[in-house]
């Protein structure tokens, strides 16, 4: 006898029944609490996070042209503050020196556009010298904010 499939599910998160397809497969918390299974949300969070930065460096060691990068999940967490974890797709970590590996005593926080305005320096120059003067001397002026429009 073939059992019929019920259309609602028990959300342990909500703590009330919704339709199936507000679940995916056989998961027990709704598309709503994707974060509700962690003990904490907020490490789960902070682990998306840093996750997402330490991939931008990986990417980025390419177009420094370096074998490798030395900066752990615990470096990033600690270089950054909580608001910039929380806006975390705004910030980039790129290096101080770029002819040596990122790591914790080569890295340097950057916003977004800055992070892809010194990527574009060193692609086209590969000279450290303005590299270094734009990221730390040079006061960088985002023309596409609305300020200049």
């Amino acid at each position: 006898m073939v059992r019929p499939r019920n259309p609602t599910r028990f959300c342990r998160a909500c703590k009330q029944m919704l339709p199936a397809d507000h679940f995916k497969g056989i998961r027990r918390y709704c598309h709503i609490h994707p974060d509700a299974r962690t003990s904490d949300p907020h490490i789960a969070k902070t682990k998306r996070a840093v996750s997402a930065i330490r991939y931008r460096v990986w990417d980025d060691k390419r177009i420094f042209q370096q074998p490798e990068h030395n900066i752990t999940f615990q470096d990033i967490r600690d270089m950054l503050t909580p608001e910039q974890l929380d806006t975390f797709s705004e910030w980039a970590i790129v290096p101080d020196d770029p002819t040596a590996p990122v790591c914790r005593s080569n890295a340097v926080v950057v916003g977004n556009r800055h992070h892809m305005f010194l990527l574009n320096i060193w692609q086209h120059s590969k000279d450290s010298k303005k590299y270094r003067h734009f990221l730390h001397e040079h006061a960088f002026v985002d023309y596409a904010s609305k300020e200049y429009k």
